[in-house]
Formats: structure tokens, C-alpha cells, sequence
């Protein structure tokens, strides 16, 4: 799947054999919509490697770019020109790998490429808690999901976060249900 950037050098990602293209841009432009400061920083570009390692390690780079973009959207959404100030909304624990870098490196140099298509959240069905296993299912919607299955491999019905049921899911193609949904909040200020 090509992201359709216009990139000038290529930086090899030693696991798996894969090279990212990795595009420069400069670092005192500001994007519209970030606040006052120039949003790819060596901060930020460490902050959404971070994010993208933790949430979507062990997937494609396709999926790395459309979390690492939901991210940015926040950012976006929030006039903010710092990760950190909307990373509270996911998890961001582990070391990101030169992959991940790379990824986050790419976003922040060019905000106006969305691959997520203005998604502001997204879940993992398969590590959702499953039917049966949330002490206070109440309020919580289940789903099907194609390919969560159980331990046993038998497919199992997932509880969804409460912003699944009110705002639009965005489609990403390529990226399998199973391992990603993602939403756009329809409103246009600030989000969560």
C-alpha cells in the first residue's frame, strides 16, 4: 500500500528486512491547526514513536501509520503542537524500534497526509475485554468481530468502547478489523 508521500531518502529498518521512506522537512514550519510551535521535533518525533511501538507493535507499517495518524489528528483537533499533551488518551510504555521512528518521523514532517481519514480514536477488538470478563458490563456494547476468536480459538464477542456506538467509524483499507477500528469524533472542537 503506498502512502502517496513524496519522499527524498530511504532509512532501512533492520527487523524484518524493511525500508520506510522517510521524508525531511524543515523544522521551523508551523502546520495550520497546531498552535504556535513547529510540531516535528525530536520530542514529538520520540513521544509518537512511542505511542505507535506500544499500540500497534508487531503490525504492519500501514497500521503503525494510521494509529501514529489518529495521534496527530488529536493533535490537530486540539491546537496543540505537542504529543504528550494528548498521548494520556493511549498507551505509550514501550521502547519504540527505528520502524516506529521512522513512521513518527514521516507523520510529523507531513501533517497534511491522513491515512486514518480524520480518526480521532481507535481500539483493538482483539485485546478488548471479552464477553463474560468485564465486571461491570453494563453500558458496554458487545460486537462480533471477524477473527477474535477465544483461547480455544472459537470466535467470541468483544465489549467496544462507548464512543463506537455514537461516532462514525473510518475504514481503513488494509488494515483488518481485528486489529484496529477506528472512529472520527464528528464534533470540531477539542477531543478526548
Amino acid at each position: 500500500m503506498s502512502n502517496g508521500w513524496q519522499n527524498q531518502e530511504r532509512e532501512p529498518n533492520g527487523q524484518f528486512g524493511l525500508s520506510l521512506e522517510v521524508a525531511q522537512a524543515p523544522q521551523d514550519q508551523v502546520p495550520p491547526g497546531f498552535g504556535k510551535h513547529p510540531i516535528n521535533t525530536k520530542k514529538n518525533i520520540r513521544d509518537l514513536a512511542t505511542v505507535i511501538e506500544t499500540e500497534a507493535r508487531d503490525t504492519s507499517p500501514e497500521a503503525k501509520t494510521a494509529v501514529g495518524a489518529v495521534v496527530i489528528n488529536r493533535m490537530r483537533r486540539n491546537r496543540t503542537s505537542d504529543v504528550q499533551s494528548v498521548w494520556d488518551g493511549f498507551a505509550h510504555h514501550i521502547q519504540p524500534l527505528q520502524e516506529s521512528y521512522a513512521v513518527a518521523e514521516t507523520l510529523l514532517n507531513h501533517p497534511e497526509n491522513d491515512p486514518a481519514h480524520g480518526a480521532t480514536h481507535f481500539y483493538t477488538p482483539d485485546r478488548m475485554p471479552k464477553e463474560g470478563n468485564l465486571p461491570n458490563g453494563r453500558g458496554h456494547t458487545l460486537e462480533s468481530v471477524p477473527g477474535v476468536v477465544d483461547t480455544r480459538k472459537i470466535p467470541v464477542r468483544n465489549y467496544r468502547p462507548h464512543y463506537a456506538d455514537v461516532f462514525p467509524e473510518q475504514v481503513i483499507p488494509g488494515i483488518p478489523p481485528k486489529l484496529f477500528k477506528f472512529y472520527r469524533d464528528p464534533s470540531n472542537g477539542p477531543t478526548r
